[in-house]
């Protein structure tokens, strides 16, 4: 069950959805939520141009300002609804950011993060990755951009049979129970698949034990892989995707590219991931 959540929320227009899924979340769960507000590192690219020191202040102070006020609105939003909430803003230098969100989702049941995109700051990336990788805890990421959905209601469960995925099933787990259709889906040909069809060890079997009522198939095609995930998402009108995430090493996703960072970078649907 999901007791307890924390999201991070800095005032930029387009992380806007953080607060409205987090809020979703807490409601569905009647859950703590703890908004935390980080201020986005303004005074960086001024510091390295040169600025001076008055705009320099003036920059940190504004990034501050909108953090604050944005943690606010959640909060304000959260209590108006009934629901247990408080928000704080950190003052601590934005290098620092990384670790200190990944230590503060460790206290939490699930952490709600904005998803780093396309165009996204290398500290955004940084921030959302350190949590993914280091926390020990689940993370839903938003889209830049995207509104929450009113419930999440529709799931697709993108399933390989490997350690990752098999994680962010259980962490999801609570989710799924509540939901009202979910789809598991497996990429490639059955031809090729040693371990998807275990005589009564299949992982539609397991979700019916949970009382979790799926379907599950097989997406084929010529596309890549997150294209073909992304575009099952859209025809059953998910409002969210759970994954494992890295299955292979950052560094070969880095430098080959792969489906966690190609789906993170498109995605217009939340995902619910774990590592």
């Amino acid at each position: 069950m999901i007791r307890d959540i924390v999201t991070f929320v800095d005032g930029a227009p387009h992380t806007e959805g953080v607060g409205d899924a987090a809020l979703l979340l807490a409601g569905q769960f009647q859950a703590h939520l703890a908004v935390v507000g980080l201020p986005r590192d303004a005074g960086h690219a001024m510091h390295l141009a040169n600025a001076p020191a008055r705009a320099l202040a003036d920059a940190v102070n504004k990034a501050q300002g909108a953090a604050e006020r944005a943690g606010s609105a959640v909060e304000q939003r959260g209590l108006a609804n009934g629901l247990s909430c408080l928000h704080q803003t950190f003052e601590v230098p934005a290098a620092d950011y990384p670790e200190l969100v990944t230590r503060v989702a460790r206290r939490f049941d699930i952490c709600v993060l904005s998803l780093p995109g396309a165009e996204t700051h290398t500290e955004d990336e940084a921030i959302f990755e350190a949590v993914l990788l280091n926390s020990g805890r689940p993370v839903v990421g938003v889209p830049r951009r995207a509104a929450a959905p009113p419930k999440f209601g529709r799931v697709l469960i993108a399933w390989d049979g490997g350690r990752e995925s098999a994680r962010a099933v259980g962490d999801a787990m609570p989710l799924l129970e509540r939901a009202d259709y979910v789809d598991v889906a497996r990429i490639g040909d059955a031809a090729k698949s040693i371990d998807d069809e275990l005589p009564g060890c299949h992982i539609a079997g397991h979700l019916a034990r949970h009382g979790v009522s799926c379907e599950f198939r097989r997406l084929t095609g010529r596309n890549s892989v997150a294209n073909l995930l992304l575009g099952h998402a859209a025809e059953m009108a998910a409002d969210l995707i759970v994954m494992g995430a890295y299955r292979h090493s950052r560094w070969r996703q880095a430098v080959l590219g792969g489906a966690t960072k190609d789906i993170m970078q498109t995605t217009r649907i939340p995902l619910l991931m774990s590592r």
